[in-house]
């Protein structure tokens, strides 16, 4: 009956004090390890964490050095000449400085046993340090300074190793220099599918090898952003040759499909240079019903019906070509300004805008 009373009291015991740890931020790991370790001691196990664990966790990470150098000197080759074994025995024992959190981390794992620990935390590091290494990292003495800086978190270890690798990508994102033009025929052709990639937004990394090789066939003339609004529309070579290579009736120029311009009354396409030089002289030295395409001279705009629905979208077709063309300032207010007609025919009303057109002018509005 005494027996059970006081492994009832040494549970409770245990209980109130490992709920006033976790007031104080104590895990109940950390309480009950700390009260193994302290045996028959009058010291409260949270007043012990603070001021005996942190002179403990000292002793092993020192241990742990004692250890490795321990270790070195029985690998290392009987020759070797003893003022190089000892400066060797001094770095390894600098390099394998373990931090507070990982010998706390150790301590804890082997139940407050000092040197059950400190093999244990010896053991995690090296580990940690072969994982580094694998990953490109190679310099072992700088894996061990960033692992004892993160508290032997790998990841925070990875983070301090790349930093200054970003450090040159950092200073580009935030340079005000203008990007440079993509070069492709740069030696590193996986370096040109990734500008493709990032710059023009492809949806593939197939469409960037597809690209760069129409760019780079003998004698191409396209032009780089000509060859991407054709790939991001179409993954097949043959027709995006085709569609890169559309022949102008009027000039017989080759241009892009891009580069054409076309009615809605028929299926005609012409370059944009003829496209402008027409409607300019069309609405500038001729008559408003020579405004219809220059190849099929579609469509019959006999019927007023007629004229004022096709006349009613040429506006937005042909638009910014003749404003580019024409620039003539607008006359008297509240009438449309638009392009001159050599027609007399009075005035009449503008089909997109609603407003007069001025006299002699075409009804097209700006």
């Amino acid at each position: 009956m005494r027996t059970r009373l006081r492994v009832l009291y040494s549970t409770a015991s245990v209980l109130c004090v490992c709920q006033d740890g976790e007031k104080k931020g104590v895990s109940p790991e950390e309480v009950y390890t700390s009260r193994t370790v302290a045996g028959h001691s009058s010291t409260l196990p949270c007043k012990w964490l603070k001021t005996e664990l942190p002179l403990l966790l000292d002793q092993i990470s020192t241990t742990a050095a004692a250890l490795q150098s321990a270790c070195e000197r029985t690998s290392r080759p009987r020759e070797a000449p003893a003022e190089d074994s000892g400066k060797e025995v001094e770095t390894t024992a600098s390099a394998v400085q373990l931090s507070r959190a990982e010998a706390k981390q150790a301590w804890l794992a082997a139940g407050g046993a000092t040197e059950r620990a400190a093999r244990q935390a010896l053991r995690d590091r090296l580990a940690k340090v072969k994982e580094l290494c694998a990953l490109g990292f190679s310099d072992e003495a700088r894996c061990h300074e960033v692992l004892r800086q993160s508290g032997g978190e790998v990841r925070g270890a990875l983070a301090l190793l790349q930093r200054p690798l970003l450090e040159p990508f950092h200073k580009h994102i935030w340079s005000d220099k203008p990007e440079p033009a993509v070069d492709i025929h740069h030696p590193d052709k996986q370096r040109i599918c990734r500008r493709l990639l990032a710059v023009y937004d492809l949806p593939s990394w197939g469409r960037c090898e597809l690209a760069l090789s129409l760019l780079l066939e003998h004698s191409a003339p396209y032009s780089l952003e000509d060859v991407v609004q054709a790939v991001r529309e179409s993954h097949d070579r043959e027709f995006i040759k085709r569609v890169l290579a559309k022949e102008c009736p009027i000039c017989l120029s080759v241009f892009p499909h891009s580069k054409m311009q076309s009615l809605t009354s028929c299926q005609c396409s012409v370059c944009c240079g003829c496209f402008q030089q027409h409607f300019t002289i069309a609405v500038r030295d001729k008559h408003i019903r020579d405004m219809v395409c220059p190849v099929c001279w579609e469509p019959d705009i006999n019927d007023p019906e007629h004229l004022n629905s096709y006349f009613s979208t040429l506006d937005i077709q042909v638009g910014r070509q003749l404003r580019n063309a024409r620039g003539r300032k607008r006359e008297g207010a509240g009438l449309c300004g638009v392009v001159e007609q050599k027609d007399e025919g009075g005035q009449q009303l503008d089909s997109a805008c609603g407003a007069q057109t001025q006299p002699g002018h075409a009804g097209l509005c700006e």
